[in-house]
């Protein structure tokens, strides 16, 4: 795998085309209409309209850059196949003192805690790769010293 690549889910994926498909459709469209509009408004030197027009159709034209970049290096992973091994895509249920968790290995592109998608560069993440069902993992941040056991991989 180069490390050029961007692994992503499906899910991943799909996000990331919607909203570049937004942007191009519809974003861009306004953008443009509103500086149209606003340059029509006369002195160009004086017309915040117009200054806010225009940073607004870079912003949205950076991203659409910064996006179909993304797109053009993207792989989307295969299932996981319920490997016995942890890696991008595996669901891990974990015990710890605090209790239990469970969470998806991600791609830091698409990782959101809120939705228990781990990116595998976190530092909880990054120990959970490679590991197995009943492993011991232990994780340092910061703040904290935690141990986690593996109790399944799907």
């Amino acid at each position: 795998m180069s490390d050029n690549k961007i692994i992503l889910t499906k899910e991943g994926f799909d996000k990331l085309n919607q909203e570049l498909d937004l942007l191009k459709n519809t974003k861009r469209p306004q953008a443009v209409e509103s500086l149209k509009k606003a340059r029509e408004m006369g002195d160009l030197s004086e017309n915040s309209a117009y200054s806010a027009a225009k940073e607004e159709l870079s912003f949205v034209d950076s991203r659409i850059i910064e996006l179909e970049a993304k797109m053009a290096r993207v792989e989307v992973m295969t299932e996981n196949n319920h490997s016995a091994t942890i890696g991008l895509g595996s669901t891990v249920q974990l015990s710890s003192l605090d209790g239990s968790s469970s969470y998806t290995i991600v791609n830091q592109e698409e990782a959101d805690i809120s939705k228990n998608k781990l990116s595998n560069k976190s530092p909880l993440g990054a120990a959970l790769i490679g590991k197995k069902k009943n492993d011991l993992v232990d994780v340092v941040t910061p703040v904290a010293k935690d141990q986690y056991r593996i109790v399944n991989i799907k």
